[in-house]
């Protein structure tokens, strides 16, 4: 996991990053552990704001396991017949 920090009138302090990577280890859990996280802490007119962005791999050796259909940038469960 790859944790980027940008921080815009605001000081990260080591106790800040504990607690962003602490929820971070939660969707650990659920992507794996290869993964790349950009997190922007910021402060705008007395207003704190935290955005997280996630960018989990999506390319697969197997295409049957893939999120995307040949390419097209359709997701795999689009295309699927209800039953």
């Amino acid at each position: 996991m790859n944790v980027e920090y940008t921080a815009r009138k605001y000081q990260i302090t080591p106790t800040i990053r504990r607690e962003v990577e602490t929820g971070l280890n939660k969707i650990r859990k659920i992507l794996g552990d290869r993964f790349e996280t950009k997190v922007m802490l910021a402060v705008e007119k007395r207003r704190h704001k935290a955005e997280i962005t996630i960018n989990p791999p999506m390319i697969s050796s197997d295409p049957t396991k893939s999120a995307v259909n040949s390419g097209n940038g359709i997701p795999s469960f689009v295309n699927r017949p209800i039953p």
